[in-house]
């Protein structure tokens, strides 16, 4: 008879790549990954949301056998790929700046995944849970795609946005999805007519709508109200800590 830990190294092992997409150059707020929040630039605070996630996802399980990375996907020279706090916390791909889908496609081709889970550098407030909802979502159904993003059935707050692709979706639209606003926004091309339907997909939509809270960082005003959000949610893991003697949980 097998033991548990044989049995599970029989088991097929999942890939899944967390691919996060920044650069330092946006037109509307220069270097805003780098901007400070809490303490930690924001860019930082997205790895760790996605490393949090990619541990959980990895951990020891009798019934599912995951590998999970984080790597960064910046445009070729970006000053991201100098900055500490960064580059030893996700592994740097370095692309297109505009064609951001070749960005995609180069991580799938590095990593060998299976899933390919897309997350923006711009979205400090994502909460680690969200992100492993969604591709447990994917895996448990064999979904090729799974978002939160879909605005005709948005209901998550804007800066929690997460979208997951299997490997054979992504090299699809990398083949067949050619205009420059479909590369740089790598997946609208998915939720298109263009796109076949034999490539299913499921969509997760919130219990509350929340879809007119803006807590992505686009400007200057975006920043200053995600550094309150943050000191909030700090302040009162604190309280948690002095009160209970116990660390209250902000999983979402």
């Amino acid at each position: 008879m097998q033991s548990t830990n044989e049995s599970t190294n029989l088991q097929k092992l999942t890939k899944v790549a967390i691919g996060i997409q920044a650069r330092s150059t946006s037109v509307r707020f220069p270097n805003k990954v780098f901007a400070d929040i809490c303490g930690k630039p924001m860019l930082e605070w997205v790895i760790d949301a996605a490393r949090e996630s990619a541990g959980y996802i990895s951990r020891p399980n009798t019934s599912r056998h995951i590998n999970a990375n984080v790597y960064l996907l910046i445009p070729a020279g970006d000053k991201i790929k100098d900055e500490p706090a960064f580059n030893k916390k996700a592994q740097i791909i370095e692309g297109s700046e505009f064609d951001v889908l070749s960005r995609y496609k180069s991580l799938l081709d590095v990593s060998g995944a299976d899933y390919v889970i897309r997350i923006t550098g711009d979205c400090p407030l994502i909460p680690a849970p969200v992100i492993t909802k969604a591709l447990n979502v994917a895996m448990i159904n064999r979904f090729d795609y799974v978002s939160n993003v879909d605005e005709r059935l948005r209901l998550s707050f804007d800066g929690m946005d997460c979208e997951i692709m299997s490997a054979r979706l992504l090299k699809y639209i990398n083949e067949h999805a050619w205009t420059s606003s479909d590369r740089e926004h790598v997946t609208t091309f998915v939720r298109s007519k263009d796109c076949p339907k034999n490539f299913s997909s499921a969509h997760i939509v919130g219990y509350l709508d929340l879809s007119s809270l803006k807590l992505s960082v686009d400007t200057e005003e975006d920043l200053e109200n995600v550094r309150k959000q943050k000191s909030r949610v700090l302040e009162a893991l604190r309280l948690s800590r002095e009160i209970s003697g116990i660390q209250a949980t902000h999983r979402f």
